[in-house]
Order: C-alpha cells, then structure tokens, then sequence
C-alpha cells in the first residue's frame, strides 16, 4: 500500500502545480489585457538582456494583440 499512498500524493501534487500555474497565468493575462496596444507591443519587442518581461508575458502580449487583431 505504500506504492499507492506514495503515487496519489505525488498526483495531488502535480495537480496543485498545474492549477497554480493556471491561475498565475491567468493573472499575467488579465493584467496584460488593460494595457495599450502600444505598451503591449513594446513588451514583445523588449528582447534585450536585461529584459524585464518574461517568455510568458511576450507570449501573452502577443496573444492579447491577436484578440484585439492587431500585431
């Protein structure tokens, strides 16, 4: 039984990771979402070292711009 209790505790775990993941995503989105299409623009294009945005918020930008169908 050991196996058992062991395997469930790790797919609960995986299971918080995701639906936190989820959530924190949704977050980027809706707060990306009130912004210009100017600003999200400039976030996809920050591709410098210090870049302050990350791959998921470029991401994000980008698909808020398809939605509003600019690019």
């Amino acid at each position: 039984m050991g196996f058992w209790n062991a395997a469930g505790k790790l797919a609960k775990a995986v299971a918080k990771d995701a639906l936190d993941g989820a959530r924190d995503m949704r977050a980027v989105h809706d707060r990306l979402e009130t912004k210009g299409s100017e600003e999200l623009k400039r976030i996809v294009a920050d591709n410098g070292i210090f870049s302050s945005a990350t791959e998921t918020e470029k991401r994000l930008a980008r698909k808020v711009l398809s939605d509003r169908d600019e690019r």
